[in-house]
Order: structure tokens, then C-alpha cells, then sequence
């Protein structure tokens, strides 16, 4: 599991700094909501 969520976090904080820098900032962070939803829905 921690094998898993390490680099999902990395990767969640890499689209964080090119969001900042991009204007699809928002479209980054629909995604980041959705797969906070999708790991919440987990049973």
C-alpha cells in the first residue's frame, strides 16, 4: 500500500507545481479531485 501511495503522492504534488504554472490549473484540479473521491469511495 505505501509502495502505492508514495509515488501517487509525488505525482499528485508534481501536477500541483505545474498547475501553478499553467492555465489548466483547474483542469488539474478536477483530476486531483476525482481520484480523491475514487480513494474515499474505497471500501
Amino acid at each position: 500500500m505505501l509502495g502505492v501511495a508514495i509515488p501517487t503522492a509525488n505525482k499528485l504534488a508534481m501536477l500541483n507545481t505545474v498547475s501553478k504554472n499553467l492555465p489548466m490549473d483547474t483542469y488539474f484540479n478536477d483530476g486531483k479531485k476525482k481520484i480523491t473521491e475514487m480513494r474515499s469511495n474505497r471500501p
